[in-house]
């Protein structure tokens, strides 16, 4: 139980292996109690560990009481664990899967690694009873916000993306011709390419 009783809590662990390691992330979902299950649920990618019973969580990157006390469920992560959010961080989680550092040719980097991590989750939010499968929205702010639009364009499983203040190389390049252009691609672990 979490918040005063108003959810259930479950930690998660999900890995991934590939030819050069194997990434593991931390997810932690949050259920209400008094709703009427399965719920839609917010799936919200952040920088720090998810911790629903911390007060600072009152606001901020994950409003975890405000989602539950509208009858929602949410899951967040430190997508941290996916991937390192350093430019030093190659091989720090799921870009070393690989086992080589991606070239200009076939580059995906740490957003995109993100998003990945986020198609992750919503493959465990699929088997629980307890989430709505066909309801469940990704949300990010800022580089997260970039990497929720990588998401949602290549999972379309998700039902909606919510991307606050994604910028350049975010959502605004879908408004003009001005602003960073990225690839996004997926890794196909069969082949070992992009």
């Amino acid at each position: 139980m979490a918040l005063n009783g108003s959810a259930t809590l479950k930690e998660l662990e999900i890995t991934i292996s590939g030819p050069g390691c194997a990434v593991s992330i931390w997810p932690v979902l949050v259920i209400p109690s008094a709703s009427k299950l399965p719920a839609a649920t917010f799936l919200v990618m952040n920088f720090r560990k998810p911790a629903p019973d911390d007060p600072e969580n009152e606001g901020g990157d994950w409003p975890v009481r405000e989602i539950i006390q509208r009858g929602y469920a949410t899951v967040a992560s430190d997508f941290n664990d996916a991937d390192s959010d350093r430019v030093d961080g190659f091989g720090d989680g799921v870009l070393g899967l690989l086992g080589k550092e991606p070239s200009a040719d076939d580059a995906w980097g740490a957003l995109s690694a993100w998003g990945w991590a986020a198609s992750w989750v919503m493959d465990y939010l699929q088997t629980d009873p307890a989430v709505d499968a066909a309801r469940v929205a990704v949300v990010g702010h800022s580089r997260t916000g970039k990497a929720a639009l990588c998401c949602g364009a290549e999972d379309e499983r998700f039902s909606l993306v919510i991307s606050n203040n994604s910028g350049c190389g975010g959502a605004a390049i879908s408004r003009t011709k001005k602003g960073e252009r990225s690839r996004i691609s997926r890794p196909n672990f069969c082949t070992g390419s992009a």
